[in-house]
């Protein structure tokens, strides 16, 4: 009895020791960029604490690329030219960091 409740508590030990080490984690801070409608119009955009480790394509980048990007995460991120983090890393933005103002990208991932 006592060896089956030892098995027992180390297998749900086991178990929610893999479930914590597969969660993300989060950057704490905003992720800010811009993007321009078909009337040329800047719309503001912000990620708030954005998942860590995936890549996340941007919001209004259908038509045409995020500009002016800000990364006000304590993370680092890195921003790609096409959707789904592929294509070139056009550019990695420490803590703080802008994306320069000649960078167009449409995806994102945090580090």
């Amino acid at each position: 009895m006592r060896l089956r409740t030892a098995l027992t508590a180390a297998t749900a030990a086991f178990a929610l020791a893999l479930s914590a080490a597969g969660s993300s984690a989060a950057a704490t801070g905003e992720f800010r960029y811009v993007t321009l409608d078909l009337n040329n119009v800047q719309i503001q955009h912000v990620l708030d604490d954005p998942q860590s480790g995936e890549c996340i394509d941007l919001e209004g980048t259908g038509n045409l690329p995020a500009l002016l990007g800000r990364n006000l995460t304590t993370s680092v991120a890195t921003v790609f030219q096409e959707a789904a983090c592929d294509g070139d890393t056009f550019w990695v933005a420490n803590p703080g960091a802008f994306v320069p103002v000649t960078a167009r990208f449409r995806s994102v991932v945090f580090s």
